[in-house]
């Protein structure tokens, strides 16, 4: 089996595939071969390891694993070391009728049961399956097999997809006369219309082995729809028997408003319309076209895949690609072991190119559309404020955080980038500006950029989470914002000492408590604005925002002495830390349901997103900063992150709101923004 020291001597290695950026440019294919000693070498890595998983394929926790088709991968393996590629072609085709296709769009499950794979990455089995069978063509090894005698017998083979195709070759091959009848305009079913050309060549490919079945004997059959215009009686009148092999081609639709609009596709009718254009001559001739269209894929898997690798070919100006489910660890967790299917994050062909092409992968996890909205509204009406976040350091490290922000954030804005939106200001004076982040007094360019911009624009506030305003070295800050006119807003989740500690960590209270004296001392709550911010402990809705600010008023004012201007209730986003607190207690899709039952759309008209744009760290822009926590960045039209240099066009209400599920939190109630809620 291989070389008995192979897998200790060689690594893992695959063919280096063309550049990303170089292959969306055409719908080639990308895969190139391996040398021949490097090929070699991989099937010397087949371990003799006794009891191989790799070609037996069950189900194992509702997943594959091995191979489904009983592919004897040890055999050829060792074939393949030994340099005898005849021979490994014939073990290959014992079990495969067409390993070219398998070899290219296999999800390979042999790879996730090889027993190299328990501590060591797998053998490249699906590589050395592709490389056999193409220098078998190449060689001219793979003919025709016309069968000696034939039976007399006629079957009809509903269906030319993969299933279809085999059963035609097999009951050709056993001497019975074998018609496939097609639906489409060409043979081969899925293969055709459903996997691309860049993942699996048509002319080169497909229609290569179809014109060999047709050498074979095989009549194919297309335009015929069985049920439709071909009468199902006529196949028992003609034929012996009739073997269906359809797909399953009824789609799982999502049964949402809005779902009919213009624009809404199923992946199957977009992915053949293509497919159907290019072979027909013309790529830019498809009926469903992501030229320069912001697209969205609802959905992972191989199919979701290969329309993000569809769009790109086509041109879109940005994909993000939905996931309902979390993101996978990048290693096997506890409860995936081997020789189970790997459930672990890879960075697929498409995702690959989207990241090249925008700067990150497309994927949003734990994400689902729970509405369509049509075009009539969306677009950001004027601009107001600016709200700029300085990273995600912080102090605290809060159960309700959506930025992820603590004491070992790592990201803060350097003053490089704040000069920029200086001189951004300076060009529109008369903004609100809204500082926040993690903490931002944290920052170590936080006074130059306050000093700065206070004279270019109407309104000032720095969000703070006041326990840092009493901590070493930071009790210049109370002074240095009255002295500049700075509104403050200060989270205190709770008036009751219990439930603050609960959710922010012991003595924060207190602290709290002390910084607000501080700044009542200096005006603050009177002719200085302190306004309060309140967030729910877990996964509720707040309170009426009036009712808890007569509460809070009450009861700081006699147990403490404190005085504020405004509460602000802010309902919890379901991104970040309190995300990942909803996935841990399994409460992630009742408080999705939750926000979406309670939607108002009164609420719309006064969303933030509407006059407000938020800027990270690094001076890119987003539509709001629950946006910049999920990764939405605003882009142009030739689909690149927009910054705070490039954001012309967005003042001009020239550009979309990207939405996502979690905007249902700013539209649950009475909604719900960075000045609390939208209506009375």
């Amino acid at each position: 089996m291989g070389k008995p020291t192979g897998f200790i001597e060689y690594l893992r290695e695959l063919p280096v595939d063309r550049a990303p950026l170089a292959r969306i440019g055409d719908w080639q294919e990308f895969h190139p071969h391996l040398e021949e000693k490097r090929l070699r070498q991989q099937g010397a890595r087949c371990m003799d390891c006794g009891v191989p998983f790799c070609h037996t394929g069950r189900l194992i926790s509702g997943m594959a694993s091995g191979c489904p088709i009983n592919n004897v991968i040890p055999e050829w393996n060792d074939l393949v070391y030994r340099g005898l590629w005849r021979e490994a072609l014939d073990r290959l085709h014992m079990t495969n009728n067409f390993p070219e296709f398998t070899g290219r769009v296999c999800p390979a499950p042999c790879e996730g049961s090889c027993v190299l794979g328990i501590n060591d990455p797998p053998v490249t089995i699906k590589n050395i399956e592709a490389e056999i069978i193409d220098r078998g063509w190449e060689e001219g090894w793979v003919l025709a097999e016309p069968p000696q005698v034939r039976t007399g017998k006629k079957v009809a083979v509903i269906g030319s997809g993969p299933a279809g195709l085999a059963a035609a070759e097999q009951l050709n091959r056993a001497g019975h006369q074998v018609t496939v009848l097609e639906r489409e305009d060409r043979p081969g079913g899925l293969l055709m219309y459903g996997i691309p050309n860049m993942k699996l060549d048509k002319r080169e490919v497909v229609l290569r082995r179809i014109e060999l079945l047709e050498q074979s004997g095989i009549k194919f059959v297309c335009n015929a729809n069985v049920g439709d215009n071909v009468e199902a009686n006529l196949l028992l009148r003609d034929f012996d028997a009739t073997l269906v092999c359809t797909g399953a081609t009824q789609p799982r639709d999502l049964v949402v408003e809005g779902r009919k609009l213009d624009g809404v596709h199923f992946a199957m009718d977009y992915l053949t319309a293509s497919t159907r254009a290019l072979l027909d001559g013309g790529p830019d001739a498809s009926p469903i076209h992501a030229r320069g269209k912001d697209v969205v894929v609802i959905g992972g898997g191989d199919t979701g895949t290969d329309c993000v690798g569809t769009a790109l070919r086509q041109g879109c100006r940005s994909v993000t690609q939905l996931e309902i489910m979390a993101r996978p660890p990048d290693e096997r967790a506890s409860d995936n072991p081997w020789p189970e299917w790997p459930k672990v994050y890879k960075l697929d062909y498409g995702q690959e190119e989207a990241a090249a092409k925008f700067g990150s992968d497309p994927r949003v996890y734990l994400t689902t559309v729970r509405k369509f909205v049509g075009d009539a509204a969306g677009r950001l009406a004027s601009l107001v404020t600016v709200q700029v976040n300085l990273g995600n350091i912080c102090n605290q490290c809060c159960e309700h955080c959506h930025l992820d922000a603590g004491p070992f954030g790592s990201n803060s804005m350097d003053r490089p980038v704040m000069e920029r939106l200086i001189a951004f200001l300076q060009r529109h004076r008369g903004l609100t500006l809204d500082v926040t982040g993690g903490c931002p007094e944290l920052n170590p360019h936080f006074k130059y950029f306050l000093e700065s911009a206070r004279g270019l624009v109407s309104r000032l506030m720095v969000r703070t989470n006041l326990t840092i305003l009493t901590d070493h070295g930071m009790h210049w800050i109370p002074p240095f914002y009255s002295d500049h006119q700075i509104v403050v807003v200060a989270s205190l989740p709770c008036y009751r000492e219990e439930n603050v500690n609960g959710q922010r960590g012991n003595g924060v209270f207190a602290k709290s408590i002390t910084a607000l004296t501080t700044l009542n001392r200096l005006g603050y709550g009177s002719f200085l604005e302190l306004n309060l911010v309140y967030n729910p402990r877990s996964d509720f809705l707040p309170a009426s925002q009036q009712y808890l600010e007569e509460e809070y008023r009450g009861n700081l004012l006699e147990h403490y002495g404190i005085r504020f201007n405004n509460l602000f209730t802010i309902i919890n986003a379901p991104l970040g830390r309190f995300g990942k607190y909803l996935d841990a207690c399994g409460r992630t899709e009742q408080y999705y349901q939750l926000l979406v039952d309670n939607f108002n759309p009164d609420t719309a008209e006064r969303i933030m997103c509407r006059t407000l744009i938020n800027v990270d760290w690094q001076g890119v822009v987003y539509n709001c900063d629950f946006n910049q926590a999920a990764g939405f960045p605003v882009r142009d039209k030739d689909g690149h992150s927009m910054t705070i240099d490039t954001i012309e066009d967005i003042i001009q209400g020239g550009h979309d709101i990207i939405m996502s599920d979690y905007c249902y939190c700013c539209t649950a109630g009475a909604g719900s923004s960075c000045t609390g809620i939208l209506v009375l």
